[in-house]
C-alpha cells in the first residue's frame, strides 16, 4: 500500500509519466552531482491541444495525451525522465548526456510529434514546440553558440555552465 501511494504521488495519472515534483526532485538532484556531467531540460508543449479538446472532447484529448506520452517514452535513453507537467505540457530530463545525444534525442521527439497520431479513431496531425536548457560543468566546453533571441534558456544564461540552443530547429 505504502508503495503505491508513493508511486502515485509522484506520477500522473493519465499517463503514468513522472509528474511535476517527480521531475523537481530529479533535476535537482541531477543539477547537484559530481562535475563534469552535462544535464539537460527539453520542455514540450503540445500546439493547439485546447482546440482539439474543445472540438473533440476531452476522452479524445486524453487519449491523445496518452499517446504522446508514449512516444516520448520511446524517443529517450532508459535513465532519462519523461514527465508530463499538466495539460498538454511535458518535460525530458536528460542526464549525463553530449550535445550529440541531445541533438539525437530531440531529433527523435521531433519526428515523433510532428506526424499523425490516432485517438479513439481520430488521426490528429500534432505540432509541438520545444524548449532547452542545458548545464554542464563549468570545466565543460559548450560546442553551442551564444544564445539568440530566439533560445530558450535558464535565466542567467551568461552563467558558466550553461549552454542554450535555439528552439526553432525542434519547433
Amino acid at each position: 500500500m505504502q508503495e503505491e501511494l508513493a508511486y502515485q504521488a509522484g506520477h500522473d495519472a493519465l499517463t503514468g509519466l513522472a509528474n511535476r515534483a517527480l521531475l523537481v526532485e530529479h533535476t535537482q538532484h541531477a543539477l547537484a552531482g559530481p562535475g563534469g556531467h552535462r544535464v539537460a531540460l527539453a520542455l514540450i508543449d503540445l500546439d493547439d491541444f485546447k482546440a482539439i479538446n474543445d472540438r473533440l472532447g476531452h476522452a479524445v484529448g486524453d487519449a491523445l495525451l496518452v499517446a504522446i506520452a508514449g512516444r516520448l517514452r520511446n524517443c529517450v535513453r532508459p535513465h532519462d525522465l519523461v514527465a508530463r507537467l499538466g495539460g498538454d505540457e511535458f518535460a525530458v530530463l536528460l542526464r549525463d548526456v553530449s550535445p550529440d545525444e541531445i541533438d539525437a534525442v530531440l531529433d527523435r521527439i521531433s519526428a515523433a510529434l510532428s506526424g499523425i497520431v490516432n485517438a479513439l479513431g481520430h488521426d490528429l496531425l500534432v505540432h509541438a514546440s520545444i524548449g532547452l536548457a542545458s548545464k554542464a560543468s563549468p570545466a565543460a566546453n559548450c560546442s553551442w553558440s551564444t544564445p539568440s533571441p530566439n533560445a530558450t534558456a535558464p535565466s542567467s544564461r551568461s552563467a558558466p555552465g550553461y549552454c542554450a540552443k535555439p528552439a526553432a530547429r525542434w519547433s
